[in-house]
């Protein structure tokens, strides 16, 4: 079966305001949900406590789902188009919306600045720690090599998301691999080894990271 892989992610095309702005709106609502449901359950209105009830079943059905993405890896590679951003954990996809954002800013290599908020990740450096690379000199380096010029790399909105398609094959590629249910930051920053751009694949290969 051939299949088709898409990437279509509203939240790139937003301003830092803008994703702002929606962030702030999820937190009132989740605010408000929890002050609802508190309330209803305090109430002496038989009703209204049933009421809280189905919505303490409600918050703990969305708190377990709250760090999973749309659909899984499993479930997405039964079709014959995939949509990889339905894959992505909200942390997966929260580090593409900002360094997105950071190499539109700045003009910095996104493959670079993926890896740079990727090394902030406790899962990421562990992985590194088990294969005694220390991630601190591997986020030192980086470091380094973003003062370069050739870090610097002038781009497109089509051309970066382009760049993150490719990235996110590799990462979809490597979740399955490792069994994960959906794209994980670790994934991400394992595919960069294969699809980042020239100075990030010289960072990885200095540093043995495959």
């Amino acid at each position: 079966m051939k299949v088709e892989f898409t990437y279509n992610d509203p939240r790139l095309d937003m301003t830092l305001a803008g994703r702002g702005l929606v962030h702030i709106g999820e937190v009132i609502g989740e605010v408000m949900l929890i002050t609802s449901t508190v309330l209803a359950l305090l109430s002496t209105i038989s009703w209204v406590r049933w009421l809280g009830v189905f919505l303490v079943l409600f918050l703990i059905d969305f708190l377990l789902h709250r760090s999973r993405g749309d659909v899984s890896v499993v479930e997405l590679w039964k079709r014959e188009r995939i949509e990889l951003s339905h894959a992505l954990s909200p942390t997966a996809a929260r580090i593409i919306a900002n360094a997105f954002e950071a190499a539109r800013i700045t003009g910095t290599d996104l493959s670079l600045e993926l890896a740079l908020l990727l090394l902030t990740k406790r899962k990421v450096r562990r992985s590194l720690s088990h294969a005694n690379i220390d991630s601190r000199e591997v986020f030192a380096k980086l470091k380094e090599f973003m003062k370069r010029e050739e870090a610097y790399e002038p781009a497109t909105r089509g051309m970066q998301k382009d760049r993150i398609k490719d990235i996110l094959i590799a990462a979809f590629a490597r979740a399955r691999e490792d069994e994960h249910r959906f794209i994980e930051p670790l994934d991400m920053f394992y595919a960069l080894s294969e699809t980042g751009s020239i100075l990030t694949r010289r960072l990885f290969t200095m540093f043995e990271i495959i």
